[in-house]
């Protein structure tokens, strides 16, 4: 049976496998050895004939087998047969680890017995179509078959390799796919509240990988060697199509699209020969990143419990990505109705090396959206995301919900400030309703924005009063544009001013203001009207006695 993406009319062959193969011959002598059973003949391509010819006879002599080696033995054959330097170093980048080596030079053995075999039943309906003797087609079919050499003993998985051999390879120089977010190798679960926007997130991924582009404008990106590629199982192909049009990006020829909305069921991967099926269709577009969205879908085509069995699919989803030769993958997931964790089997925890979380501010479908990430060296704290309807951009800034929400609590304060000038500390936290620590915190951060303002009062109570930068026309403060007043005015409601200073704890008569407005005093005024034990000067900034708590609060208490 023929692979996805190959004309059924060709004989079976793996180009991606034979790839594999040549590229780890050339990088280790004993990726040679391991395939010492496969001949030129085994591989499809003429060029890759060749270059498996090259390797063998190099390695005979015990000579170097990198690329160099390789295009100095072809000569001009190479040349003939499409074989460069850079298609070498293709072939180098497609080589797997030394412990999947077998795996793929069993694929070859095995589709090279495929076709010999193919090549025997032409024969053999050609002879019978022909009319020749069916004695002689026996014979001949028996001579066929014996030169037929039978694949290897089916792979058993990989085996052990000792430590120091395994610590000589060196470390990849490229720690992440995505900086900070998504390291080289790395599963990631995308866990998405309903509606919140991930099929943006996915598109603004896939843009970012191929045009290396800052994913969200924040996080640098390594794109991979090959392909990325998007097997989307929830939008029509239409909606599919204009969404990405819409992503402009750079270089489509990077992305490789598979809509499979309306045949999740053909995504078996539990069938071990359409899982080797899909892994040949991945290695034909040369995929080294495959974005799934999304989860749900597939275990409801394959009769899994969300529940119970998601690990089964994301053990065979696991191998397909070994067998196509697949480096990263993200696999797209809803978020259960109740909290913030990806619903269904706990599997799906610790399945991903990351999770990423898109989440909403509330139920409002227009609410804020927030990104954080976490998994293995990766900690990204909560942050907003801002969306560019016009480019379909997502960007990422600093603030996340609890932010908002203590955002929003200093603007209940300053609010039931201005309502109620002179509250106390306790009724302040009796007109909020929520924890008092909270509370405090947001007029601590009120009072460093110059918001409200906080004046000792009676027995060293706190008062709390509208300032500059908040609401205006309410307290006895200095404002920018107070009600009927003018411009630096001192505003005070109550008859009498308030204690102006810590150590003068007597209540003394509001003075006429000069305004003829009841209440409003310009700056001055109150030293001028002769108030008891008011100093002879006031500040030419802010317009208070220049030793009163107000003029510290304003002015640092500087003369």
């Amino acid at each position: 049976m023929n692979n996805p993406g190959i004309d059924p009319r060709e004989p079976p062959h793996d180009i991606g496998a034979e790839q594999c193969v040549l590229g780890a011959a050339m990088l280790s002598p004993t990726a040679i050895e391991a395939a010492e059973q496969l001949t030129a003949r085994a591989f499809y391509r003429p060029a890759h004939q060749d270059i498996w010819t090259a390797l063998i006879e190099l390695h005979g002599r015990g000579a170097p087998t990198g690329p160099v080696a390789v295009l100095d033995m072809l000569g001009g054959a190479g040349a003939v047969r499409g074989v460069d330097g850079p298609y070498l170093h293709t072939l180098i980048e497609r080589a797997p680890g030394p412990r999947e080596v077998a795996h793929y030079v069993g694929i070859v053995q095995r589709t090279s017995t495929l076709r010999a075999l193919q090549a025997v039943s032409d024969r053999v309906r050609q002879g019978i179509e022909s009319g020749h003797d069916p004695g002689d087609i026996l014979e001949r079919l028996a001579v066929d078959l014996s030169g037929i050499t039978p694949p290897a003993a089916a792979d058993v998985g990989p085996g052990f390799v000792l430590l120091d051999e395994f610590l000589t390879v060196e470390d990849e120089p490229v720690r992440y796919r995505v900086d900070r977010l998504w390291p080289i190798g790395g599963r990631v679960v995308a866990a998405a509240q309903y509606k919140s926007g991930k099929t943006t997130l996915r598109d603004n991924l896939v843009r970012a990988l191929v045009d290396k582009e800052d994913f969200l404008g924040a996080f640098a990106v390594e794109p991979p060697a090959g392909r990325v590629a998007v097997i989307d199982n929830e939008l029509d192909e239409r909606t599919l199509r204009r969404w990405l049009r819409e992503q402009r990006i750079a270089n489509p020829n990077r992305v490789a699209v598979l809509p499979l909305r309306g045949k999740v069921g053909t995504f078996d991967l539990l069938d071990r020969e359409v899982r080797s099926r899909w892994a040949q269709h991945l290695r034909t577009v040369e995929a080294n990143v495959v974005v799934f969205d999304c989860l749900r879908p597939v275990l409801d085509a394959l009769g899994l419990d969300e529940h119970k069995e998601a690990g089964r699919f994301l053990v065979a989803f696991d191998a397909l990505l070994d067998e196509a030769n697949v480096s990263e993958a993200l696999l797209i997931h809803h978020m259960g109705h109740q909290g913030e964790r990806s619903r269904g089997d706990s599997r799906l925890l610790d399945w991903p090396d990351v999770t990423w979380r898109l989440v909403r501010q509330n139920e409002d479908p227009a609410s804020a959206r927030y990104f954080t990430a976490f998994g293995r060296d990766v900690d990204q704290p909560e942050g907003l995301l801002v969306y560019d309807q016009h480019a379909r951009r997502l960007s990422l800034t600093e603030g996340s919900r609890q932010d908002a929400a203590a955002e929003g609590l200093v603007q209940l304060v300053v609010d039931a400030v201005t309502a109620s000038p002179k509250l106390s500390r306790n009724a302040l936290c009796k007109e909020i309703t929520g924890d008092d620590h909270k509370i405090l915190a947001a007029r601590d951060k009120a009072v460093q924005r110059d918001l409200i303002h906080i004046h000792t009062g009676p027995n060293r109570a706190q008062l709390h009063y509208p300032g500059k930068a908040g609401a205006v026309g309410c307290c006895e403060v200095r404002c920018t544009t107070p009600e009927g007043g003018a411009v630096g005015a001192v505003i005070a409601h109550s008859t009498t001013p308030p204690l102006l200073d810590s150590t003068d704890t007597t209540p003394h008569p509001a003075p006429a203001p000069a305004s003829g407005i009841p209440g409003v005093y310009g700056p001055g005024e109150w030293a001028a009207a002769g108030r008891p034990g008011a100093p002879a000067s006031d500040c030419p900034d802010c317009g208070w006695p220049l030793e009163s708590n107000a003029h510290e609060t304003k002015c640092g208490g500087t003369p």
